[in-house]
């Protein structure tokens, strides 16, 4: 069940990961990122990123963030494809108080997958007609597809929120087909952004959320002087 007031699954686990220490607060602390910070899941993620995060409030899981976190450059693996940021979009994650710890996200990855000639049919005609048109260079016989996959919103809301394209233009279950293989052609059943949001948010929530659950799970040390 998705809607603006019913919590989402990755905010529940977000929600959850915060300690719940409200004796605690936290009033203007500045964490500065950068330059060399790299969010990093072996094969799957690896960006560089940089920002400044100001948190407020208790220590519990009514903590505000306010600040933008920019994806400077890396690479995302999405089924049996590499994506790459697209230096023309912002990619950043913004974080307002009115979300909380949730980022707003505006990311735009690109890539180009083969869209290979289907040889299903095998009639005297169609191999006639294929040898006439034939490609003449290897990778004319590639047919290379640029496809652009978009998410502008509220990172918790993945599903509603992603968008992709291509170029030469193509049906979006056909464009997850050709990013994620044939294995994939008979999983999707017609719900192509539900595959993707699946899988883009066990590429890059999951692993937050589940680094951000150990690092609040070590203990916590204060001294006064």
């Amino acid at each position: 069940v998705m809607g603006p007031d019913i919590e989402s699954g990755t905010s529940r686990s977000l929600r959850e990961a915060v300690p719940n220490l409200p004796f605690i607060g936290l009033d203007g602390l500045r964490l500065r990122l950068g330059p060399d910070l790299r969010v990093v899941v072996p094969n799957v993620v690896n960006f560089s990123t940089a920002g400044l995060l100001t948190l407020n409030g208790p220590l519990d899981p009514s903590l505000q963030a306010r600040g933008v976190v920019r994806l400077l450059n890396g690479r995302l693996g999405l089924f049996t494809t590499s994506f790459s940021l697209d230096p023309d979009a912002p990619n950043v994650a913004v974080f307002t108080p009115s979300l909380g710890l949730i980022p707003y996200l505006d990311i735009a990855l690109r890539t180009r997958v083969s869209d290979n000639i289907a040889t299903g049919r095998t009639d005297r005609s169609s191999i006639y007609d294929w040898n006439v048109a034939a490609p003449t260079t290897a990778l004319d016989q590639l047919n290379l597809i640029r496809v652009v996959l978009t998410v502008s919103g509220p990172a918790d809301r993945l599903m509603e929120n992603i968008r992709l394209r291509s170029s030469p233009p193509l049906p979006e279950d056909r464009l997850v087909a050709l990013i994620g293989g044939n294995s994939l052609v008979g999983l999707i059943g017609g719900n192509a952004t539900a595959a993707l949001a699946t899988a883009l948010g066990q590429s890059l929530l999951s692993p937050v959320v589940g680094s951000l659950s150990e690092a609040f799970g070590q203990r916590f040390s204060f001294a006064i002087y």
